[in-house]
């Protein structure tokens, strides 16, 4: 093998260090791309998915003069402020051990209690019912957490954190189609229907269809989950899931919460 042979194989294989966006490249402990810790962008280029450079260095350059200045945002509102909260909660909800430690348990509990007496919004009417569900689905701890992918015998993929807005799911439309959109709240009835999708899906006896499946779960009560609600008639009834073909859909699953046992 030529030397230029061997520089061609050895950078083909190495991490890349910035991503799409110009940013920095976060790695987890196993040296893979983190989801949370990197943008959309440079979390696929980082995977492989995209292929397009990344941003350089030199085309990031900013004149001086342009920094004397910056856009005076104006603060949240109510709405704004909700949905960025969602974010925030449930990324740390991905993060969070399956087994916590003592430490953990009490550290996340401080947490909780610390985030909901200094939210700034008064409207305790919306801070509550939110942090209390939120709660419940970190306590569960079973909400967005997928078997590993060790016990998969399928080729399905499911999507281990919440949509909350349209543009994020039509990005996973435009690639991964067909589709199951599992419209959810974060509580500890609805984490038994998405539990046992992650079981069936993962399970090969349980699912032995051979075309790969996407599962994708949209939080109910946010912004964005209410519009996509309507995007697909989604009742009042959740959870509901939508099976997608084509980008349209062609099935919908309404489990009785009341009857309802892992076993589907």
């Amino acid at each position: 093998m030529s030397t230029t042979e061997t520089t061609e194989k050895t950078e083909s294989n190495s991490k890349p260090e910035v991503g799409f966006t110009g940013r920095k490249i976060v790695y987890d402990k196993d040296g893979k791309p983190c989801r949370t810790c990197n943008s959309l962008l440079d979390f696929q280029f980082a995977s492989g998915k995209i292929k397009k450079s990344p941003v350089t260095p030199e085309s990031k350059k900013v004149n001086k003069s342009e920094l004397k200045s910056y856009p005076q945002d104006e603060p949240p509102d109510v709405t704004e402020l909700g949905k960025s909260s969602w974010t925030l909660l449930h990324s740390i909800a991905a993060t969070y051990p399956e087994t916590p430690t003592t430490k953990q348990q009490s550290d996340m509990k401080s947490f909780i209690n610390l985030f909901s007496g200094f939210y700034p919004c008064w409207f305790k009417l919306f801070i509550d019912p939110m942090v209390q569900s939120w709660k419940e689905a970190a306590q569960s701890q079973r909400l967005i957490y997928p078997p590993p992918a060790s016990q998969f015998t399928t080729q399905n993929r499911i999507i281990d954190t919440y949509i909350t807005n349209k543009q994020e799911l039509y990005t996973y439309l435009s690639v991964k189609p067909p589709l199951l959109l599992n419209f959810t709240f974060a509580t500890k009835e609805n984490n038994k229907v998405t539990q046992a999708l992650f079981d069936v899906l993962s399970d090969k006896s349980k699912y032995p269809n051979n075309e790969p499946v996407y599962l994708v779960n949209i939080l109910a009560d946010s912004e964005g989950g209410r519009e996509l609600m309507l995007d697909y008639v989604v009742g009042s009834k959740i959870p509901s899931i939508i099976v997608l073909k084509h980008q349209l859909p062609s099935g919908k699953y309404v489990p009785d919460l009341e009857t309802f046992t892992e076993q589907i």
